[in-house]
Parts: C-alpha cells; sequence; structure tokens
C-alpha cells in the first residue's frame, strides 16, 4: 500500500509540475507593443523652365544631400528635369537651390511675345519598417511665374535679380510624439 501511495504521490507531483511549466507567467515585466521604426526618407524634387526660359537664360539647379553631396541638375532643361531624394537616418536636410544668368547671345525677335515660366515640384514622404508613409509633403509652384515680359537684355537681367537666387530648404526630423512622429518642413516658399 505505500508503494502505491508513493507512485500516486510521485505522479501527482510531476503532472503539477507539468502543468506548471504549461501556464503563461504573469509578470509586470511584459514587453510593451512597439509602434513602427523609421526606414528612410524619399520623395523626388522637379525642375521645369519653358522654351522662352532656355532662349533667353541659363538655369542652374544644384540640389544638396544630406551628407553635403551637392547633385546638379543640369542647366538646360527640356520639359522638365526630376532628381530622387533619399536618406536613411534623422534629421535629414535637402537644399535645392536654382540661379540664373541672361544668354549673351539672346536677341529678341521684333514683335514676339515671350512667355517665362520656371515651374518646380516635390514629394518628399517619410517610410516606416512596415512600408507605411506616416508623413508626407508635395507641392506645385512657380519660381518666375508665367508672363509676358520685356526682353531687352536689361529687362531680364532685373527679371532674374528679382526671382533669383531661390531655394527651398526641406528638414525632415523626429518629432518626439507617437500621434506624429515625424515632421517635414520646407523652407522658401
Amino acid at each position: 500500500m505505500e508503494i502505491k501511495n508513493l507512485f500516486r504521490s510521485c505522479l501527482l507531483m510531476a503532472t503539477a509540475l507539468c502543468m506548471a511549466a504549461t501556464l503563461p507567467a504573469c509578470s509586470d515585466d511584459d514587453d510593451k507593443e512597439v509602434g513602427p521604426k523609421f526606414h528612410m526618407v524619399k520623395g523626388a524634387v522637379a525642375v521645369e523652365a519653358n522654351a522662352d526660359c532656355r532662349d533667353a537664360f541659363t538655369l542652374k539647379t544644384v540640389l544638396t544631400k544630406p551628407d553635403g553631396e551637392k547633385v546638379s541638375l543640369m542647366t538646360e532643361f527640356s520639359l522638365g528635369t526630376t532628381m530622387s531624394i533619399s536618406a536613411f537616418e534623422l534629421p535629414a536636410t535637402f537644399t535645392l537651390e536654382m540661379t540664373a544668368e541672361p544668354k549673351a547671345d539672346f536677341t529678341p525677335v521684333e514683335g514676339k511675345d515671350y512667355n517665362f515660366n520656371v515651374k518646380y515640384s516635390y514629394e518628399v514622404s517619410v517610410v516606416d519598417d512596415r512600408d507605411m508613409v506616416p508623413t508626407s509633403v508635395s507641392r506645385t509652384g512657380s519660381v518666375l511665374p508665367a508672363g509676358k515680359y520685356n526682353t531687352d537684355p536689361e529687362s531680364i537681367k532685373g527679371l532674374l535679380n528679382e526671382f533669383f537666387p531661390f531655394k527651398l530648404v526641406f528638414t525632415v526630423k523626429e518629432t518626439g510624439n507617437s500621434q506624429e512622429p515625424y515632421s517635414i518642413s520646407v523652407e522658401g516658399e
């Protein structure tokens, strides 16, 4: 009888140990749910100058990346030139700068109406590690508004001095706010 009780006691003890091992542990140190993390900044900036602009003056557009590298968007634009931007660390700052110089060999055609127009557009987004876009900005604007302008060389020089140099500074950073974790600011508009 003693052996039977000893065997039953051992069996009950083993069952209790197995059950204890399968029960979930309760603790105040439970991991808190962590939201998505920053993955990258991506986007594009574009500059477009119409044919009259390309005839009368030279545009120079430079994009400065967060690491300080300067990339030229060329000096002559056909329908438009687009440059991709990206960054893998925050804060990240991009700068788009445009300058314009009258062409020395430009001679206005008598009686022709010239319509100068230089436009820009941008789209900048933050992408998290789940490929979601919690924050983005986009806009299209004009550096040199469309219009008919006097085209003698001095008038062109005065016009260009009024609107150029043109500069946009994009800054992307973390806010520390869980509702809006990132901010994108654009200075210069």
